[in-house]
């Protein structure tokens, strides 16, 4: 290679200023590149790079509500994971370690369904099930086995509609800002994430604190009312982060981020049943 091609980027052909390339960044090449151990240390610096952004992002999500999303638009993004790696990485967690605990707030048997009065879809999904096993001549238990079996497959993509969904509701509360819908869409995707990360953590840690005080018979919380304690305790935690994200987010009263937090909690509710009614007909249609 004559000396022309070596003082200029391979890449973009733009003339060298120093080791790295002044437009693309490129680096320039070296010899001792070109051997197993420098190979060797790209492997490590590539692993090292992304836990530090992975221990860095979920630091913020975690403990600084609304940092990470202020950060992403404010252009520090390098040493950041970005809005959907925090998203997918929150979620590939949250049904690894559900599946292994048999923990699942997102997979939705059949028999919730069609007996869960408080979905949107529940006489209508009764009907169709009904209908179905007519057709086919399917046992139910058999039918539930393979819609089961399915709906933990289809989960694991669908959770992402929950983003779209928080940003529509997101639309309303804030329509007199100035604020782009790619904004809502990346806060959403931070949410989610953190909503994932609790729903792992903060359920267990509930369960365990009712059993230890019905156990010293200081309460008494038994079938449904432990699902509720169960789900009240967990949209308080996102209730808290809400406001906290909303502070650091949007420039208002406290008092009104404070309500609009509480409104938005309340919009997860009919978020979820809205997603439990895609995870069925979505299912529905896959199992034969």
């Amino acid at each position: 290679m004559n000396s022309k091609h070596n003082n200029m980027c391979p890449n973009c052909q733009q003339a060298w200023q120093g080791e790295f390339c002044s437009d693309c960044g490129e680096q320039r090449l070296i010899n001792s590149e070109s051997s197993f151990l420098e190979l060797i240390k790209q492997l490590f610096s590539s692993v090292t790079e992304v836990d530090n952004k992975f221990i860095k992002s979920f630091r913020l999500l975690i403990f600084h509500p609304g940092q990470l999303t202020v950060d992403y638009f404010s252009g520090i993004r390098k040493s950041r994971l970005t809005p959907f790696q925090v998203f997918i990485f929150a979620n590939i967690l949250y049904f690894f370690i559900t599946g292994v605990f048999n923990q699942a707030t997102f997979t939705t048997p059949l028999k919730y369904h069609i007996n869960s009065s408080n979905f949107i879809h529940q006489e209508l999904a009764a009907e169709m099930v009904e209908a179905k096993l007519l057709a086919s001549g399917q046992i139910y238990k058999e039918y539930e086995a393979s819609f089961n079996r399915v709906a933990v497959t289809q989960s694991k993509t669908l959770i992402f509609i929950f983003i779209p969904i928080l940003t529509l509701f997101l639309l309303p509360l804030f329509f007199n800002k100035k604020i782009k819908v790619v904004r809502h869409i990346v806060y959403a995707a931070h949410f989610m994430a953190f909503l994932l990360l609790m729903t792992i953590v903060a359920m267990p840690l509930v369960q365990y604190i009712l059993s230890l005080l019905n156990q010293y018979n200081l309460i008494h919380v038994v079938g449904n009312r432990n699902e509720l304690v169960l789900t009240l305790s967990l949209f308080m935690v996102f209730w808290l982060y809400l406001y906290l994200s909303f502070v650091r987010l949007y420039d208002e009263h406290k008092a009104i981020l404070l309500v609009k937090s509480m409104l938005l909690t309340v919009c997860i509710y009919y978020a979820l049943l809205i997603y439990r009614m895609f995870l069925f007909f979505t299912t529905y249609l896959v199992v034969g």
